[in-house]
């Protein structure tokens, strides 16, 4: 294989769930032998490289003015990249489902490079949620992909019907390091919320990700007051950056990071309740917490889940459509609230977990167990290689 290059509008040191990862995955499969290129883009005025190599990938970033659509203007530039350095890539994978990319389509047909997609929540970016979106007409611009990959066998059974028999469907668990995100030995872990200001005595709460509307950070902060009545020295921490739109959606988040505030003094948390903001080593926040909270409405496999199960941090999550058997398994390797939980409700599942330290820590134990016998490189990559080498057959 030439190389792998890989597409992705938002990766390091930006904060992108699907654009660390798939920087993970290309580290890996350099790794492996694999040669790797990262197409991605950098802020202007910000101090990023255009162009770097970490750990044996080839990063490529292109400056944009960030503003609420500049996906067009970067797959314009992929194409002008691809077109110069097109005889050398064997297989092109998006972090996502591009919808504006006629220019690239055309140059990876022109050099015959087979062109996979990621589908990540099912309801957004699944083939059956596109169609009712975009219409049958635009959804025809998906036709000479060659392969989807999926977080789980509902993007297959949803989508199957809108692609072609010979199109390759492959369902891959999320790669995780495993290795830089694993738990501390007691003694550690004490140091640890000691550096960060955290009572080894209080049952720590932690949300992290971007503070948007789909993922309900509102619910959680509203869930306190009640979880403060059973638990009166708990905290919480809220770990991510704000986001004045969320992609995934198109909702505006304009000014949601100041209503969560807003919120949380109406309700007179006080420091119960801290805005942490966005962190290079959210690690440290997942082996100091108590308990993860994740009260999303709608998702993918967030990378947020992944690291907080490999730290061996319990989780408690709605049950929400994207949620995968393997993976959560409601008092097994997650603890899971009803879809439509409200703040009560929410309050309650959380006071059942800290009420029950030795059975929730249990869960984290298994969690990671999972996640390290299913989600880490020496189980993804062998899987991920054969499905590249499948994507370069010729057709029948």
């Amino acid at each position: 294989m030439k190389q792998v290059l890989i597409i992705a509008r938002l990766a390091p040191p930006y904060y992108s769930g699907a654009g660390q990862s798939l920087l993970l995955t290309a580290r890996a499969l350099s790794s492996a032998g694999v040669p790797c290129t990262l197409l991605s883009t950098r802020r202007r005025g910000d101090a990023v490289p255009a162009r770097e190599d970490i750990d044996g990938v080839r990063i490529r970033r292109y400056t944009v003015r960030w503003r609420r659509h500049p996906a067009p203007l970067f797959h314009l530039q992929c194409a002008w990249w691809l077109l110069w350095h097109g005889r050398g890539v064997s297989v092109i994978q998006f972090a996502n489902m591009p919808l504006r990319w006629r220019p690239l389509r055309w140059i990876a047909a022109l050099y015959r490079i087979p062109v996979s997609l990621r589908m990540t929540a099912v309801g957004l970016d699944d083939l059956a949620s596109l169609q009712a979106k975009l219409g049958p007409a635009r959804l025809r611009s998906f036709a000479t992909v060659r392969g989807y990959l999926l977080i789980s066998e509902e993007f297959a059974r949803l989508s199957r019907p809108y692609v072609r028999p010979t199109t390759q469907m492959r369902v891959l668990p999320k790669l995780m390091d495993c290795e830089h995100y694993s738990p501390l030995p007691e003694t550690e872990r004490r140091q640890l919320r000691a550096e960060l200001g955290l009572d080894n005595h209080q049952p720590v709460l932690l949300f992290t990700g971007v503070l948007n509307a789909r993922k309900r950070p509102d619910l959680l902060i509203r869930a306190l007051p009640a979880v403060r009545r059973a638990h009166p020295n708990v905290r919480l921490l809220l770990v991510g950056p704000g986001a004045k739109w969320d992609g995934a959606t198109g909702d505006h988040n304009r000014d949601y990071p100041q209503r969560l505030r807003a919120l949380a003094q109406e309700l007179a948390l006080g420091s119960a309740c801290e805005f942490v903001g966005e962190v290079r080593d959210v690690e440290r926040y997942y082996r100091a917490a108590d308990l993860m909270v994740l009260p999303s409405r709608q998702e993918g496999v967030p990378s947020a889940l992944l690291e907080a199960m490999a730290c061996a941090l319990p989780v408690l999550l709605t049950a929400a459509s994207w949620i995968s058997g393997e993976l959560v398994r409601d008092g097994q390797t997650a603890l899971l609230a009803p879809e439509d939980a409200d703040a009560e409700v929410l309050a309650q599942a959380i006071i059942t977990a800290l009420d029950n330290p030795e059975q929730t820590r249990a869960i984290g134990a298994a969690a990671r167990t999972l996640v390290v016998e299913k989600h880490s490189a020496g189980a993804v990559i062998p899987q991920l290689q054969d499905y590249f080498a499948r994507l370069r057959r010729p057709q029948a």
